[in-house]
Parts: structure tokens; sequence; C-alpha cells
């Protein structure tokens, strides 16, 4: 084992550290993309209301437009902003994924601490 991956109570508290500074920038972004799915749904629920009210949208009536073309009709002009949102979701379920992985990886860290602590003060090894 190289000195560099010694597992002393000195080098797990720094790992422990930086999983701490790792943990808070996961929950900032965790934030950014919760926000930004909420812009997204936000800007694509106003883009559904605004194609439902548009004078092109199809009219549902007998011998004029179906339920189903005035339903495709607005969903076609709202793509890109159910895009965006799909996209938005996508990207605060990645970002919610890494926050848990790097918590449960302070979690592991934490009890490494403390077993290494103990080992190390059950020796009398000075760290």
């Amino acid at each position: 084992m190289s000195e560099d991956h010694a597992l002393t109570p000195v080098a797990a508290e720094r790992r422990l550290l930086q999983l701490d500074t790792a943990m808070t920038q996961a929950e900032l972004a965790l934030r950014r993309a919760r926000d930004s799915e909420v812009d997204a749904k936000h800007a694509y629920e106003a883009a559904r209301r605004r194609a439902g009210f548009s004078k092109y949208c199809p009219v549902v009536a007998r011998g004029q437009g179906t339920v189903d073309e005035r339903k495709q009709w607005i969903d076609d002009q709202c793509a890109e902003q159910q895009r965006a949102y799909d996209i938005a979701v996508a990207a605060r379920e990645g970002a919610q994924d890494h926050h848990r992985t790097v918590r449960d990886q302070a979690m592991v860290a934490m009890a490494l601490l403390r077993s290494v602590t103990t080992a190390y003060n059950v020796s009398g090894v000075v760290t």
C-alpha cells in the first residue's frame, strides 16, 4: 500500500472534507436543476394555453375538428417547450442521483473515519 493511499485518520478526515464540499456543490446543482425544471414546466404550460386559444387552433364541433386533431395541433405547437421541459426533468433527476451518491459516499467516509480513528487509538499510533 503506497503512502498516498494509506488510510489514516488524517487521510480519512481529508476525504470527508472533500465530500462535504462535493455535497454542498451537489445540493446547489440540485436546487438550480429544480428551479430550471419549474421554469421549463411553466413555459410549457403557458405555450399549451396560448396554443389552445389561438385563432388557428382547430375547433371541436360536429363537421369540424375532432378532439384528437385539436390535441395533436396543440402538441405540435408546443413541441419545443415540451422537449425543454423533458430535458429539465432529466437534468433534475441526474442532479438528484448525483446528490444521493455523494451523500452515500460521505456516510461511508464517516464510518471509515470512526473505524480508523478507533484502530489508531487502540494501537497507540500517533497521527
